[in-house]
């Protein structure tokens, strides 16, 4: 049992214990470290106590650790936490630890907060937490003061990266991506053409007089409720045939290049698309719908030594799991997410709704002709195109072992079965069960829970820079307060712990040779494709990697 585990099991269970400090001259001494009188009466609690001694606390080390003021109790003990459960973490192993199925099964289930959706209570191939682990950090969040401290601001001439760094170093996951340009003009149009924005640009209906021709259009988020203080998010950023900015519109208010506000428009709208894209695109549908919803039918539908079931099993591992502890951690009222951003309850549950209704499914060559770019060249279409085309390729290849017809693939009842669960789940979205519509169906689960994931998910340099992508900023301000930044990092490194590489052999859950035979194929064309993108990305003004394989999970299982 790893020793944090063993440190926490008795953290809920208020014991007669020697508190951590006293009420006289330990409490004094860091009374001034806390953040508010709220967090002091919360640092004295038992059970707050017996936490702070899980981790090792005494009032020097207490006073030590809470001697920035900008940060509360929760984001201290957060940051300590994430850190120790990252020491003790070893990476899972696509040969040991992706497991054969052994059964099918109805699956218990729970709701996700503020939603309509379920997830199983249990994963296929990994535990939860203990529950007296899991009862530790839902007393954290429970109880923990959550009191937004806008007046904890930046000094004047600090580095605020540098800041940050220093609060998540030690956790911060691997950079694939550096941005050393990001807040010109230039780097607008990058982050939108060749960076994380680049799956929502669209060609405009039709081009405005002033040569707007493209955009983003995220003004529909001026409709979520955000807490007292806290601008409100959205921002509609237009740009030419050439991808240069051209506009940005927000709150019916137009700015242009070098206007006044332009900065601060441009803020807004970095930090906009990053919510827009973790929370909605990230968090929602890659998660809780797509690998959440891909896992459960397989698992009630498919029996343990169907195909379907065993191709789609790498691809989902972790996939419950990682939902499980969303729904306590991330979807709660006053968990990670909530005390990172600035949306109030009534925003967060309105979120989750505008997501469910635009969520839709299309295969990866149908978002591409959606998008409809027609003068510039997309990394995300090249790169994207190529891996949809491998991945594609494999699926097709893998259906033909065992399907020679469509009346061989409608007359599997179990097939059908999964089929109509999965439908129940997108409804009207699926096409009828054929040959062809499953290879493009299972494809493109596998290009979501493969490179989309890597797409949304691996951000780190755009969240580690406060004024780069704020999670939740004040009006007016070019930054995101300290603590928003910090809590926002903590979700970055939470959510970024190692996971079996897509290039790892994982044939061994395979039926039989002709099976194992094509993932090794598959494999090997990855690896070919891994290098091609690294030749392109040589020859790009920014480095494109999402569906680059060597950077690539097998799974949505973080």
């Amino acid at each position: 049992m790893p020793s944090l585990v063993r440190s926490l099991i008795a953290l809920v269970t208020v014991a007669k214990a020697a508190p951590l400090f006293s009420h006289d001259e330990p409490v004094n001494h860091v009374a001034r470290s806390l953040a508010s009188t709220q967090d002091l009466a919360f640092v004295q609690l038992p059970t707050t106590q017996k936490i702070l001694a899980g981790l090792g606390g005494n009032p020097a080390l207490l006073a030590a650790m809470l001697n920035d003021t900008r940060l509360d109790i929760w984001t201290h003990l957060m940051l300590a936490m994430v850190q120790v459960k990252m020491n003790e973490w070893h990476t899972p192993r696509a040969d040991s630890n992706i497991t054969v199925p052994t059964i099918k099964m109805p699956l218990t289930k729970l709701s996700i907060p503020h939603t309509t959706l379920e997830v199983p209570t249990q994963d296929e191939d990994w535990p939860d937490d203990p529950p007296q682990f899991n009862a530790a950090l839902n007393y954290m969040r429970d109880y923990a003061p959550f009191v937004d401290n806008l007046e904890a601001t930046w000094q004047a001439g600090e580095d605020k990266e540098a800041y940050v760094m220093s609060k998540v170093g030690k956790m911060w996951p691997p950079v694939h991506v550096a941005w050393t340009d990001r807040y010109s003009d230039k780097a607008l149009s990058q982050v939108v053409f060749s960076g994380m924005g680049s799956h929502v640009i669209e060609k405009l209906p039709k081009t405005q007089a002033d040569g707007s021709y493209y955009g983003v259009l995220l003004n529909f988020m001026d409709q979520l409720d955000v807490r007292s203080g806290f601008a409100k998010y959205g921002a509609d950023a237009y740009f030419d045939k050439h991808g240069n900015v051209v506009k940005i519109i927000r709150q019916n208010k137009t700015y242009f290049p070098g206007s006044n506000g332009w900065e601060y428009a441009k803020m807004t709208f970095r930090g906009s698309l990053m919510v827009k894209i973790t929370v909605v695109d990230h968090l929602l549908g890659l998660h809780a719908v797509v690998g959440n919803y891909i896992a459960t039918a397989a698992r009630e539908q498919l029996p343990p030594n169907h195909p379907l079931r065993r191709l789609l099993k790498p691809f989902t591992f972790r996939a419950v799991e990682v939902v499980v502890v969303a729904t306590r951690a991330l979807f709660a009222t006053n968990g990670f997410l909530h005390r990172g951003h600035a949306l109030s309850e009534t925003g967060m549950q309105d979120v989750w709704s505008y997501g469910l209704k635009q969520f839709h499914f299309e295969t990866f060559p149908e978002t591409v002709r959606r998008q409809r770019i027609d003068t510039v060249s997309l990394p995300f279409h090249t790169d994207g195109l190529d891996f949809w085309d491998s991945t594609r390729s494999f699926v097709s290849d893998y259906v033909d072992l065992y399907y020679d017809c469509d009346e061989a693939v409608t007359r599997d009842a179990s097939l059908a079965q999964f089929w109509r669960a999965l439908d129940s789940k997108f409804p009207k979205q699926l096409r009828p069960l054929t040959m062809e519509t499953l290879k493009d169906t299972m494809a493109q689960f596998i290009v979501w829970t493969t490179g989309m994931h890597n797409h949304v998910g691996s951000i780190a340099d755009y969240v580690r820079d406060p004024a780069f992508t704020p999670p939740a900023w004040i009006e007016g301000q070019l930054a995101a307060p300290p603590g928003y930044v910090i809590r926002a990092a903590i979700i970055m490194a939470a959510t970024s712990f190692s996971q079996p590489s897509i290039l790892e052999d994982f044939s061994h859950v395979m039926l039989d040779d002709d099976a194992k035979s094509l993932c090794h194929e598959f494999t090997d064309d990855l690896k070919r494709l891994s290098k091609k993108i690294d030749r392109r990305n040589r020859n790009r003004a920014q480095a494109f990697q999402s569906f680059n394989p060597k950077f690539m999970d097998i799974s949505v299982g973080i």
